[in-house]
């Protein structure tokens, strides 16, 4: 009993660390300006957020410097989203932390860094939706070959789309690179992204190596495949005969459905 009265003193009298939601709410508010906090404050805030062993206060502080490259892209904010634009600098500043955060332990982690990566690569080559800077894909290029897992690998995919359609030479051909790679992966679900993204490459060399994976032995990659082949429409019909394959072949109800699709899309 004497050792229970001891320890409680002692915990009442050590200093309590900010709990994990305190530190997010914090932040939250500090950037919003629901809570008084100069420009170096937040710029400080963020930074120990981005240290902070927890992964949700990293992926808190990773979202917060996306959002701020995203408001700031924008010709104008409402009122309430004002905090975007003024807080440019603090996210200027961060850009070598952010591409840090690229290599974070946690996978959730890069994810949100990559998000916050390509938003201020977008927000300086044009705003959201414009195509990447070749030295921006350079970068995720040497990260999907690096990333031990498939849902960081899949993000990658998904992030480039903007950019199959570039101008630039080289940018598109990094960009077709990686959708071969992911086309060819082990992981169903990066083969499932790179279905998808392939909707917006247009490539026909890309076209056999779709047809390609209807042979997956994965179902979630064969359905993001066929929902790829759909996009070329009637460049796709001297394939009919694997699909049509592929359609006998089926067991999964909702892919056979994905494929019957698109043979209808691309028969017409």
């Amino acid at each position: 009993m004497l050792i229970v009265t001891v320890l409680a003193a002692v915990l009442l009298q050590a200093p309590t660390a900010p709990s994990e939601f305190e530190k997010r709410r914090a932040l939250s508010e500090a950037v919003q300006g629901k809570r008084s906090a100069s420009e170096g404050e937040v710029h400080q805030m963020i930074v120990d957020a981005l240290a902070d062993a927890n992964p949700l206060v990293r992926r808190d502080a990773l979202g917060i410097l996306a959002a701020i490259n995203q408001l700031s892209s924008l010709p104008s904010v409402a009122t309430n989203m004002e905090w975007g634009p003024r807080l440019r600098p603090v996210a200027e500043a961060l850009r070598p932390d952010v591409e840090r955060m690229l290599d974070d332990r946690d996978v959730t982690v890069r994810r949100a860094a990559l998000g916050a990566f390509v938003a201020a690569a977008a927000k300086s080559g044009g705003g959201p939706g414009q195509p990447l800077p070749v030295g921006v894909l350079r970068r995720l290029a040497i990260h999907f070959d690096k990333y031990p897992d498939g849902f960081s690998r899949g993000a990658i995919i998904m992030v480039i789309q903007s950019t199959y359609q570039s101008p630039e030479p080289d940018a598109r051909t990094i960009c077709l690179a990686l959708l071969k790679k992911a086309l060819e992966d082990p992981d169903p679900y990066v083969v499932q992204y790179a279905g998808h993204s392939a909707t917006r490459a247009a490539a026909p060399e890309m076209l056999p190596l779709l047809v390609a994976q209807l042979k997956n032995p994965s179902h979630v990659a064969r359905m993001g495949i066929a929902q790829g082949i759909a996009s070329y429409g009637a460049a796709a019909r001297p394939y009919l005969p694997q699909l049509q394959a592929a359609l006998a072949a089926e067991t999964d109800d909702i892919t056979k459905k994905t494929i019957a699709g698109t043979i209808s899309v691309i028969n017409k």
